[in-house]
């Protein structure tokens, strides 16, 4: 899974748009474990975050 987060940030910061699809059972893998919310918390900054830094709050504020 780490891994997966490696490549993820990868294509985000090559592509800055986050013109890619990150599908419904790859976040449903990981069950509801810290990477789970990670991989949520980096679809809402596809969908809207507006920072890297907007996703990290969020992951602070949920106590990760």
């Amino acid at each position: 899974m780490t891994k997966g987060l490696k490549e993820l940030r990868e294509r985000v910061l090559k592509n800055g748009k986050g013109e890619f699809d990150l599908t419904d059972d790859y976040i449903a893998s990981g069950n509801d474990s810290k990477y789970s919310l990670i991989w949520r918390g980096t679809r809402q900054f596809v969908k809207g975050y507006n920072s890297l830094r907007a996703i990290k709050e969020d992951l602070k504020n949920r106590g990760l």
